[in-house]
This record gives structure tokens, C-alpha cells and sequence, in this order.
């Protein structure tokens, strides 16, 4: 219920009630997990709504800190799960490289330039991967404006000119 009324919540404008729901509803997620009971099912779409509800709740904090960090982390952590588990799910991919690019824009910020590149990194591996299904002027512009973000990483931590 707080997961869904995080989305209404998030829609009607009210982003700290949005971000206090969507937190709730990672640790009741969370706490269905260790168990170890669960079908498969059930699982992937708890992992489904943990990545979706992190990646939100990463978007909510007012300044960027160590929350907002720690949400995208966990977001990628359930997105490759997801990966693995249904590896011919389509959106899985683009959504990792999306996350792992936000993930190392937060880096940069963070002044944490190898991982950052890290990130971008990974998210270009993923993009370029992307390059043999239908390729689209927005993944054009989505590794476009990865290359950017790695040169200024690159830049900022001295290894280029």
C-alpha cells in the first residue's frame, strides 16, 4: 500500500510524504526477502518494486548525500539481479545503463572520479551492447552524453589534459 501511495503521492506533488512512503515500503519489501519462502515470481516482482522504489526515493532528497547514494546503489543491485534472472527482459538493460549513468553523475559530484568512470563505464558497455537491437537517436544521445561525462570525470581526476 505505501509503495502505491508513494506513486500518487509523488504525482500529486508532495515529494517528502512520497519519499517517507517510499522508504516504508523498501523495508516491508525488504523484510519479505531473507525468508527464503517466496516463489520466483514473487521474488522478481519484489525486486522489480525495490529497484523502482530506490531509484525514486534517490530522486527525492533534497540535496544530494550519502542517502541518495546509497538508493541508487541499491537500485542497480536490484536492477542486475533482474538482469540475470530474465536476461531476455529488453527494458533491464536500458534501465542499468540509466541508473549506473545517474550513479556516476552522483559520484562526480561526490568528487569520486574513478568510480564515477566506473559507472559510466559500465553503463557504455551496456549502451554499446544496445548498439545491434533497434539502435535510436536517443541511445545516440544517451552515449553522447556518456562520453561527456567520463571526459569530465577523467578531467577532474587529472588523467586528462
Amino acid at each position: 500500500a505505501c509503495y502505491s501511495l508513494a506513486h500518487i503521492q509523488l504525482r500529486l506533488g508532495d515529494r517528502a510524504v512520497a519519499g517517507d512512503s517510499f522508504r516504508k515500503a523498501i523495508g516491508s519489501f525488504e523484510k519479505l526477502l531473507p525468508d527464503g519462502t517466496l516463489d520466483e515470481s514473487t521474488e522478481t516482482d519484489l525486486w522489480t518494486r525495490l529497484a523502482d522504489a530506490y531509484e525514486q526515493n534517490s530522486g527525492l532528497y533534497s540535496t544530494e548525500g550519502d542517502e541518495q547514494l546509497t538508493s541508487l546503489q541499491h537500485a542497480v543491485r536490484y536492477v542486475k539481479m533482474l538482469r540475470a534472472r530474465q536476461p531476455d527482459e529488453r527494458n533491464f538493460p536500458a534501465r542499468e545503463a540509466l541508473l549506473q549513468q545517474q550513479l556516476g553523475g552522483v559520484l562526480q559530484r561526490f568528487r569520486r572520479f574513478d568510480e564515477a568512470v566506473a559507472a559510466y563505464a559500465v553503463a557504455g558497455e551496456i549502451l554499446d551492447s544496445m548498439r545491434t537491437e533497434a539502435f535510436s537517436v536517443d541511445l545516440e544521445d544517451r552515449l553522447s552524453s556518456l562520453q561527456f561525462q567520463t571526459a569530465l570525470s577523467l578531467r577532474e581526476a587529472g588523467k586528462l589534459e
